[in-house]
């Protein structure tokens, strides 16, 4: 019985439309940034500062740093708070070591790979 009233009731209720609300972002939250592309494909941001103008109202700035509105900006759903630092910090290698950076190798590809070195060991 409850079950039909519920369905009922969805079924003669309004639909949302489908809009967003625009949260708005505090400083040091990680957002994408949307863009014409897919969402593969969209930059992943800090929000470092939000302008408002004199009537409180949130828009669009112009500046050096990536200025997007709140429209383009889709919140990460995580509770760490990342940090601002003033300047980018650039990673300096020794001259005689390369800069090298290895992937994570998966246990499967470590099973695969070792299976091959044995079955390439047993034919010769």
């Amino acid at each position: 019985m409850n079950a039909c009233i519920a369905e009922k009731a969805k079924a003669t209720s309004p639909r949302r439309s489908h809009c967003r609300s625009i949260e708005i972002s505090n400083v040091g939250d990680l957002v994408h940034v949307r863009n014409d592309e897919s969402r593969g494909s969209w930059q992943l941001a800090c929000v470092i500062k939000i302008i408002k103008s004199s009537d409180e109202q949130i828009r669009l700035p112009s500046g050096t740093v990536l200025t997007r509105g709140l429209m383009h900006l889709y919140s990460l759903e995580c509770d760490e708070k990342f940090d601002m630092i003033d300047e980018p910090t650039e990673i300096k290698a020794d001259k005689n070591e390369p800069l090298v950076q290895h992937r994570p190798v998966h246990k499967a590809a470590k099973k695969a790979s070792t299976k091959m070195q044995q079955l390439h060991e047993l034919s010769d």
